[in-house]
């Protein structure tokens, strides 16, 4: 039994040796974990400014962009909006001015005071085109009038009409709703009998 006492000594220093290895571990556990939440909201804290700067930088959708005054609504137009011209009627080739045109664009598009101008410009048009060269189907009218995306004006003209694209016609029998069609195409937008009451007197 005089080897007890020996080995009672030794088992606490071992457990003491354990235990400060355990506390040790444990301090740095604890220690890791700390750093590791500093630096995650070092991260968040970036992100955030990051993010603040890209918010400051980035453009307003252009739908936000919309100034509503008195209830009226000023949004990015259509190259044929800006110019009032809704047909895109070019200019006219003898350096003369169609009926209420002011100006012309870079593009050799006319520029009308009213966009019903436009509208009769583009009936004198098609009363050329069929009185001056003969032309009497859409397809004709749209190759001879457009000089792109011609297979969908054809498509959206003649479901207008009710014709086929071959199809003989009398354009200036079809004039109100050629003129709706073609208005239709180059701006998205319908208009009424109060654009059409220019052009009555050419029927």
């Amino acid at each position: 039994m005089s080897g007890s006492p020996k080995l009672l000594w030794g088992l606490t220093i071992s457990s003491m040796i354990v235990a400060g290895i355990g506390l040790a571990v444990s301090a740095k556990a604890v220690y890791t974990v700390g750093v590791f939440e500093e630096r995650c909201a070092t991260i968040l804290e970036e992100n955030g400014e990051l993010k603040s700067r890209i918010v400051e930088k980035t453009p307003l959708p252009r739908q936000e962009l919309v100034i509503t005054v008195a209830g009226g609504e000023f949004a990015p137009k259509t190259l044929a909006q800006q110019n009032r011209n809704f047909c895109n009627i070019k200019t006219l080739s003898n350096g003369e001015r169609w009926g209420g045109q002011i100006e012309s664009d870079r593009h050799g598009h006319a520029i009308f005071k009213h966009p019903a101008y436009s509208i009769r410009a583009c009936a004198l048009v098609l009363k050329a085109y069929e009185k001056r060269h003969g032309i009497k189907t859409v397809k004709d009218l749209v190759y001879r009038f457009a000089e792109g995306n011609r297979p969908a004006y054809i498509k959206h003209l003649c479901k207008v009409l009710g014709v086929g694209p071959e199809e003989k016609i009398s354009l200036m029998e079809h004039l109100p709703e050629l003129l709706r069609g073609i208005v239709k195409f180059e701006t998205g937008l319908a208009i009424g009998e109060e654009h059409l009451s220019l052009v009555a007197a050419l029927r």
